[in-house]
C-alpha cells in the first residue's frame, strides 16, 4: 500500500492505492510505525493514485502528524486527486498539513 524513499532531508511515502479509508487505515499506521525519522526534517505524502478519503484515514494521518517529533513536524501532501484535495479544504486541514 505504501512505498518510502528517502529524498534529502525530506521522506516520501507514496500510497499505492485509490482508496485511503477504514479499511486500510491500519496498514497506513503499521507502516509508518516501523520508519526511521532520524534527521528527517519533512514528510511528503504523494497521494497521486488516492482518489478517495475517508475520516478513519484523516484521523489516522492527524495521530501520525502528532506523534513526528517536533523537527519532523513538517507533512505535505503532494498530488492530490479534486476530490481528496476538496475533503482537506473542507475539513480545514489545509492548515497542518501544506497542499502541492
Amino acid at each position: 500500500m505504501i512505498s518510502a524513499e528517502s529524498v534529502g532531508p525530506s521522506l516520501v511515502l507514496k500510497f499505492n492505492t485509490d482508496r485511503f479509508d477504514a479499511t486500510n487505515a491500519s496498514l497506513f499506521s503499521e507502516a509508518v510505525a516501523n520508519l526511521h525519522l532520524e534527521g528527517k526534517k519533512s514528510i511528503m505524502l504523494n497521494f497521486e493514485s488516492v482518489k478517495m478519503i475517508d475520516s478513519s484515514a484523516v484521523g489516522i494521518l492527524l495521530d501520525f502528524y502528532k506523534s513526528l517529533p517536533e523537527a519532523s513536524r513538517s507533512i505535505t501532501i503532494t498530488h492530490p486527486q479534486p476530490a481528496v484535495a476538496s475533503m482537506i479544504e473542507f475539513l480545514r486541514l489545509h492548515r497542518v498539513f501544506r497542499i502541492e
